[in-house]
């Protein structure tokens, strides 16, 4: 290891103190670390080389779960939970099983090791490299590496990358690069850290959710009597080809303690015309068929052996591991897989996991290089603040945040559901269009009548008299006036200031007119345009009861955009700012003379 990072003896008395100054993310080495409660000898071999009690841990200050890379589990990293149980989601591993992490080989630190290539209190970034490795001869056949960023808002944005150390043979690569795989501690199984209906008896042993949409695929173990780990499943929800085929995916192990989960798509390189999801408790979703089957050589290397199902006396002794669930890429061929590089979004959610798969729309919905950017990540919403969102979006209309299809949609629009927690988009897709400035809600201003407030925007770019400068510019075309602007609505108004703006630029103006005053258009500013645009905004939604009806209805959420605005778009632009300035004046309580 070539980063060890200090451990502080904090005294009693200062252990408040030291919580509340820690930072929202840190990382430290540990040489006593030992999973799920074993309490056995380690021997080499086929235990971990050198200290197999080393590990590296990620902490969150405010989180009970953690991320630990361990020696004896071959540096593969853990998503530990309180209590014991815990997930991880393994590795490259090699085709047809002939290499992989999981033996005595794979446990050497030659052959696996963690560094910290970077730490911040908002950031620490971790490589692993490690080979794929025979079990029977240690011989090499492919290197890896993998990153991981665990990031302040506790999401850990992952990049898995591996070249063949064997190009002419089969055995030289890899095509299954995530699977996920349930922990648990000595003396505990599946049956004991899962979630468990009450009235069935049945645990919950998978999630699978698409983020673009409202699918979702369950699985349910029920435990048979009689049997040490078996169960009879039963699954739920959509079918698992739309689950597969969708452009996204949630794979979460709703454990008691929490739900890790870990979250992949087209944008984030695993194209879902190339990934194969498989769920292993039925064989027609391509899965092995496991159900709940466990197997306890792993994380505790207690066996030089790749496989070890769980008996009465091992359970006893040792934790084990069982696995709902993975992927692979078996529809490329090995040089292609070999070339790539592929991202995934790892987590732990609470019951509610439309949290997780909100947040992973968010992020797969980044898009190009920004869904494998740390910061833009890092700006993200946490799944606690998409929690604490999503309740409170169940006091609103839930058609606000219907999501609606992105093919199709034109460029300038933001769809309902890029809205973050405590936000929502004022969509044309639903009532909170009459917000718009496009919208048809006619009112008096200044003793004139508008169809809207955009017909109201777009005619003060045209000439009030004859005498106007505008009017009187040679070679100039006009194709309406300004009374027949201000009876327009929407994209009709939108047109009508397009050619106006075209004829402002070929007279080198910047200004527009109201009542004969000049005004900067688009002033640094705020200026006497916007206390116009303020103004005519009020009116619109005093003299319509239903404008104002929904912008009250909208409570205390933060109103955003439906449309892309240019950066730093000056203060009348930002018709989402006036209509919560408004918003708030109407919300004040009228107080007696």
């Amino acid at each position: 290891m070539n980063h060890r990072v200090a451990l502080l003896a904090i005294p009693l008395l200062g252990l408040a103190a030291a919580h509340a100054a820690a930072p929202p993310v840190a990382v430290r080495e540990v040489d006593d670390y030992v999973f799920g409660n074993y309490r056995g000898q380690f021997v080499s071999p086929p235990s971990a080389d050198g200290n197999p009690k080393h590990a590296v841990i990620v902490e969150w200050a405010d989180k009970s779960w953690r991320l630990v890379f361990a020696h004896e589990a071959s540096y593969c990293p853990v998503i530990e939970l309180p209590g014991g149980s815990g997930a991880c989601f393994q590795f490259f591993e090699g085709n047809d099983g002939w290499a992989e992490l999981f033996n005595q080989f794979g446990r050497q630190e030659k052959n696996s090791s963690v560094k910290v290539i970077d730490s911040t209190p908002r950031r620490v970034h971790l490589q692993w490299t490690y080979f794929g490795v025979n079990q029977s001869t240690g011989e090499r056949a492919y290197q890896a590496t993998e990153d991981f960023y665990c990031l302040a808002n506790e999401l850990i944005l992952r990049k898995q990358s591996y070249t063949s150390l064997l190009p002419k043979r089969h055995e030289g690569y890899a095509r299954e690069p995530i699977e996920l795989i349930g922990l648990c501690p000595v003396g505990k199984l599946w049956k004991d850290v899962l979630q468990t209906d009450a009235k069935t008896g049945e645990r919950h042993a998978l999630a699978a959710l698409d983020p673009f949409s409202q699918n979702r695929y369950d699985v349910y173990w029920k435990p048979r009597e009689g049997t040490l780990w078996e169960a009879t499943p039963r699954r739920t929800g959509a079918d698992w080809k739309t689950i597969d085929e969708a452009p996204g995916v949630v794979l979460a192990l709703p454990l008691k303690a929490g739900v890790p989960f870990c979250a992949f798509g087209t944008a984030s390189r695993y194209d879902a015309k190339t990934t194969r999801l498989k769920e292993h408790s039925f064989k027609d979703t391509g899965g092995v068929g496991w159900v709940s089957m466990s197997w306890d050589h792993w994380p505790i290397g207690w066996l030089n052996s790749q496989a070890h199902p769980v008996d009465a006396a091992s359970l006893a002794k040792y934790p084990n591991h069982f696995s709902p669930a993975g992927m692979d890429l078996f529809a490329l061929p090995n040089e292609t897989v070999a070339r790539g590089e592929y991202w995934s979004l790892l987590g732990v959610a609470g019951d509610n996991l439309e949290a997780a798969r909100q947040a992973t729309r968010q992020w797969l919905e980044l898009g190009g290089k920004n869904v494998m950017d740390p910061a833009k990540v890092e700006a993200l919403p946490s799944i606690d603040q998409w929690t604490t969102g999503l309740a409170e979006r169940a006091k609103y209309p839930a058609d606000w945040w219907k999501p609606a299809p992105a093919e199709g949609a034109p460029a300038w629009e933001i769809l309902p559901q890029a809205a973050g927690p405590g936000e929502v988009i004022l969509s044309k897709r639903n009532d909170l269009g009459l917000l718009s400035n496009f919208a048809a809600t006619p009112f008096t201003f200044h003793g004139k009548r508008y169809a809207s407030l955009e017909g109201l925007w777009q005619s003060m770019l045209y000439p009030e008299e004859k005498d106007d400068p505008r009017a009187r510019f040679p070679g100039l075309t006009w194709k309406y006036t300004r009374d027949e602007v201000a009876q327009m609505t929407a994209f009709d108004a939108k047109h009508a200031g397009d050619l106006a703006k075209d004829n402002m630029k070929k007279m080198g103006i910047d200004w527009v007119t109201f009542e004969g005053r000049r005004m900067p258009y688009k002033p640094k500013e705020p200026g006497e345009h916007y206390r116009l645009i303020v103004e005519a905004t009020r009116e619109k939604v005093r003299q319509n009861p239903e404008v104002q009806m929904v912008l009250l209805s909208t409570g205390a959420l933060t109103l955003k955009p439906d449309h892309h605005q240019e950066p730093d778009a000056p203060a009348a632009w930002r018709y989402y700012d006036i209509l919560t300035q408004i918003r708030s004046e109407f919300q004040a309580p009228i107080k007696p003379d």
